[in-house]
């Protein structure tokens, strides 16, 4: 049983109920986020009452944002909507996820491009930097663990960089967390 008198709350109001619950994510995901409920899901769903969210109208909005986004985008605003109703379905305020079995468009996989050696030597030569190119370019580092790097992270004996943070900026702030796997790694 759910009591229908907990699902009056607007969907508006259960996603920022959400957001603030997602302490536990790197400021970068929560970032993104706060972006897509801002961006896509308020527009559409701020003032409508959980219960009166239907499959067939998260459908609907999935076709209209297939048409206007990529796959990709598309997949990730959905993902976000879904997991702010799981959260309405656990507190009991829905009996189900109506976004759950919603078509998605399907994503095209590219095939990765690489830089030839000479592309990657060009890049370097006009580069301000060009050392902290030949080090992307050449160890696979993503750009937060390579402004996460310090002295003690540089093994010089084995050749090796000892990947322990990661540095990325959010509305002009700085972050500094582990890396995305959360491992400390060398490469």
């Amino acid at each position: 049983y759910v009591d229908p008198a907990l699902a009056k709350v607007t969907v508006g109001e259960w996603a920022q109920r959400w957001l603030d619950g997602q302490a536990h994510l790197k400021p970068t995901t929560r970032s993104r986020y706060a972006g897509i409920l801002s961006k896509h899901i308020r527009p559409k769903w701020d003032r409508v009452k959980l219960a009166n969210v239907s499959h067939s109208d998260v459908q609907a909005w999935i076709s209209d944002l297939a048409s206007r986004h990529s796959p990709a985008a598309v997949h990730k605003i959905h993902r976000v909507l879904s997991l702010v109703l799981d959260l309405a379905v656990k507190d009991g305020r829905l009996a189900r996820n109506v976004a759950v079995g919603v078509n998605l468009p399907r994503t095209v996989r590219h095939e990765h491009r690489y830089l030839t050696h000479d592309q990657v030597a060009t890049l370097a030569a006009c580069s301000a930097h060009p050392t902290l190119v030949l080090t992307l370019a050449y160890t696979g580092l993503r750009w937060g663990e390579a402004t996460g790097l310090h002295v003690r992270s540089v093994n010089r004996l084995r050749r090796r960089f000892v990947i322990e943070e990661n540095a990325v900026m959010i509305a002009y702030e700085v972050h500094v967390g582990t890396p995305k796997t959360h491992e400390k790694r060398s490469v």
